[in-house]
């Protein structure tokens, strides 16, 4: 992937032919979209296939509602449940207008506005996200408008030899692995002489996550409740152990501080040991090097490694971390460094439109994109002057705890604040006058929205980009002036562009967190502060999401499997 032949020549010829064919023939502008994740294809269900020649680039050619996909890796659904054709999500009518190309993006020149694509390859593999493909069969396609959204990799966050020895959970091909290995590890452990005192396979049972995000703690608590059930056909095992490593400081990353404060109370209810305050500096055959940064708390049952370091053996690790950047992403990125663009780590920068910063017609949505926070400053700002009724120009405590609170789910990255309000409130409170200053308030905004540059990355977050995309593509006058809306810009809390369009507002469907043994915290949306729990919970979160965001073919067959798998168990197979 690095090493390109210099294609910029055919690049330019592809794009003046195109330009010459449309002249000629009067064409409809081409789309070209990377990617076939939740926000493609959210966008291409909606977009206007008479205003667009739609191209799709891919090395998939179905989706995949990856909300589900931990479900495949502890064995209660198989992968035919959680994905369907692109043909079949798309419709007849829609999918007959898209064209599709089985292959990988490389690189955009978008001076020339083409990219070159590297043809065929491994489907698993899935090189939008790994960079896997070596078919050495390249064409150019030229674009009018171009959608990026080629997901993101696993952030290693430096750890070393971590793809060597860690299985990780981005595809199906990842969950299909992760389920064979476990039960291959039970096999292999009950292999006679079997020591019934647990001294000798208790390092060969430890799974470990390595995460602390939503999918990592899910799915901590689901394979220790998969693993609850293969015991029930080795009785003669023992000593079996599901531990997360937190490599985020907080065990739990939803979106209402309520959820995670209760949620806290019920971990231990999920028989999952959780390790927070740890970074992870090297991963070998059978065991995990960790540092405990400031705060950090002990590890019980580990062997220490000397110079600050622990040893934590294990069976099984599953490396669940954050997002990090996909190779077409850090190529661009590159690109706009050396142009005096500013870039973010692990995204495309983009405005609240989704235009990327310093390329024309080219949009990014999804996990490779991340809104520029200049305008959650201004948003903010918004707020902060609504609330001053007394035009002070400050704030008293009372009125930040409340507009952190009132608008956490209106601005995620606000949730970081909840349970810290008073602490930030003093830190910023530079001349000590009771008073946040609309400068000490800004001040404040700016440094801890430093490290919170993205929306949640979430299904309901890139379906909602998508369909947004979509409507701004199409012009769509009934989507982009509704009367929240109107009412936002008439309040400054946002500016439309130069076409009168109105920004991406994200709407919280609800949050939850899941405590084990299919019982869930939930709230339920927006303007919602109730919170349940149980079951219900579980159930009631989980045929909303999947309604909202899954076609009509996965919600049938996963709920049908769902319920088969509650009645005569889970797929234990080693295939």
């Amino acid at each position: 992937v690095d090493k390109i032949s210099d294609w910029r020549g055919g690049a330019r010829r592809a794009a003046a032919a195109h330009a010459a064919s449309k002249r000629k023939t009067k064409e409809k502008q081409r789309l070209l979209v990377l990617g076939t994740g939740i926000s493609a294809m959210s966008m291409l269900r909606t977009i206007d296939t008479n205003k667009y020649d739609v191209v799709v680039v891919s090395p998939r050619n179905y989706y995949l509602f990856t909300p589900l996909l931990h479900e495949v890796a502890v064995g209660r659904l198989s992968p035919r449940s959680i994905t369907c054709s692109l043909h079949s999500y798309l419709g007849e009518t829609q999918s007959r207008a898209v064209t599709f190309y089985d292959g990988v993006a490389l690189d955009v020149d978008g001076a020339a506005r083409a990219v070159v694509v590297e043809l065929g390859g491994d489907d698993e593999s899935d090189g939008i996200e790994d960079g896997h493909y070596s078919s050495n069969r390249k064409i150019t396609l030229a674009y009018d408008k171009l959608v990026i959204a080629v997901g993101s990799l696993n952030d290693t966050k430096g750890a070393k030899r971590v793809e060597k020895h860690c299985l990780f959970l981005r595809n199906l091909d990842d969950a299909t692995k992760i389920r064979r290995r476990v039960v291959e590890t039970f096999q292999r452990a009950s292999v006679p002489p079997v020591n019934k005192d647990g001294d000798g396979n208790e390092n060969e049972l430890h799974f470990v996550v390595v995460g602390g995000g939503p999918i990592s703690v899910e799915f901590a608590k689901k394979l220790r409740a998969h693993t609850d059930d293969l015991l029930c056909h080795y009785p003669d095992l023992h000593n079996v152990k599901v531990t997360l490593v937190d490599v985020g400081d907080t065990a739990s990353n939803v979106y209402d501080g309520k959820i995670a404060a209760e949620a806290r109370k019920r971990y231990t209810d999920s028989n999952v040991e959780v390790l927070s305050g740890l970074r992870v500096e090297d991963v070998t055959a059978n065991k995990l090097v960790l540092c405990a940064d400031d705060g950090g708390i002990g590890l019980s049952g580990s062997t220490g490694g000397g110079s600050g370091r622990t040893e934590v053996p294990f069976g099984v690790c599953v490396w669940a971390t954050a997002r990090g950047p996909a190779p077409l992403v850090k190529r661009l990125n590159g690109k706009l460094q050396k142009s005096g663009i500013r870039t973010n780590r692990y995204a495309l920068c983009t405005d609240d439109f989704f235009r990327v910063h310093g390329m024309q017609d080219v949009y990014a949505v999804g996990d490779c994109a991340t809104i520029s926070q200049g305008r959650l400053v201004e948003s903010v700002m918004g707020l902060f002057r609504k609330l001053d009724t007394d035009k002070s120009n400050s704030l008293s405590p009372t009125e930040f705890r409340e507009l952190v609170h009132a608008h956490q789910h209106e601005f995620p990255q606000l949730t970081a604040w909840a349970e810290r309000t008073d602490e930030l409130f003093a830190m910023y409170d530079v001349n000590k006058d009771g008073e946040l200053s609309a400068d000490e308030f800004k001040e404040l905004l700016l440094a801890v929205d430093a490290t919170l540059t993205r929306l949640p990355s979430t299904g309901q977050t890139a379906f909602q980009e998508g369909r947004y995309l979509a409507a701004l593509l199409n012009n769509s006058t009934a989507f982009m002036h509704t009367r929240r809306g109107d009412q936002d810009i008439a309040e400054g809390l946002y500016q439309r562009d130069a076409d009168g369009n109105l920004p991406f507002r994200y709407k919280h469907w609800g949050g939850y967190e899941y405590v084990g043994y299919d019982n869930t915290i939930t709230d339920r949306g927006t303007r919602a502060r109730t919170i349940i729990d149980g079951f219900g919970a579980w159930w009631l979160w989980r045929s909303i999401y999947t309604c909202r965001g899954a076609p009509k073919r996965i919600l049938a067959n996963s709920a049908a499997e769902l319920a088969l798998t509650r009645t005569f168990g889970r797929n234990n197979n080693n295939e």
